[in-house]
């Protein structure tokens, strides 16, 4: 077992240069692209890479910096836990044989200011499976974080109203999303959600204009005076749930 406090990052990414199989990361804040370039081109050297980090708004402001490693097979998942709680851990296991914990997140504020620490055991494949089962309990609790997502670059926050709840075709419950800055409407079919869990805004992106073809009409919908469209919620906090 060796303990590191300083030089942190730099030891880091030369764990990860050494991986042949697998790295899984459970880290609260990944924001470092050092280390997640690293991991890409491990990524392209055949190396299955799953991360866990929280899906907040610190996640929300670098969710870009994860493009590339997306589209090179990467697996990233997002902690949500309805504001409850955080996942603060900060561990890695590699191979099923190395095993990284300690104070130190991903992230340059990290390597540049704090006083961190780590420690790396080697050779213990009991302690990296505790790890690693440790890793897929969290991902249980997680949502994935598609790529397709992350292409709305016009995705803004929309304030939420729900107005009620229905069973129609299994759903269960539907709310408004209004726009105050544009002055549009839309609305949102979430299968299987109770109000109380639906956020106050949601990150999203207006599509399409909706068309009005009551009375054989086909003009563009209105909606209490508003023009209506489609919303589609990327906000990670209702990806798990049926959006249309």
């Amino acid at each position: 077992m060796k303990t590191y406090f300083d030089g942190i990052k730099e030891v880091l990414i030369q764990e990860i240069k050494n991986s042949e199989f697998i790295i899984y990361a459970a880290v609260a804040w990944i924001t470092d692209y050092d280390l997640i370039s690293t991991l890409i081109e491990r990524l392209k050297s055949g190396v299955q890479v799953e991360l866990i980090v929280n899906g907040d708004n610190q996640f929300s402001k670098v969710k870009s910096k994860f493009n590339q490693f997306l589209s090179h097979g990467g697996k990233l998942f997002l902690y949500e836990n309805n504001n409850q709680s955080i996942m603060h851990n900060k561990f890695c296991v590699i191979d099923l044989n190395t095993t990284i914990t300690g104070s130190f997140n991903w992230s340059i504020a990290a390597s540049e200011r704090h006083k961190e620490n780590i420690i790396i055991e080697k050779g213990d494949f009991f302690l990296a499976s505790q790890f690693a089962r440790e890793f897929f309990r969290i991902k249980k609790c997680s949502i994935v974080f598609d790529s397709k997502y992350i292409l709305y670059d016009s995705a803004i926050h929309a304030t939420v109203k729900t107005t009620g709840s229905f069973s129609e075709e299994g759903f269960e419950q539907y709310c408004w999303a209004e726009i105050e800055d544009n002055n549009r409407s839309g609305v949102l079919f979430i299968y299987n959600c109770e109000p109380h869990i639906i956020p106050d805004k949601i990150f999203g992106v207006w599509t399409e204009r909706a068309i009005d073809t009551t009375e054989n009409s086909h003009v563009p919908a209105v909606h209490n005076g508003k023009p209506f469209y489609s919303f589609d919620c990327l906000d990670s906090r209702l990806a798990g749930y049926r959006v249309e």
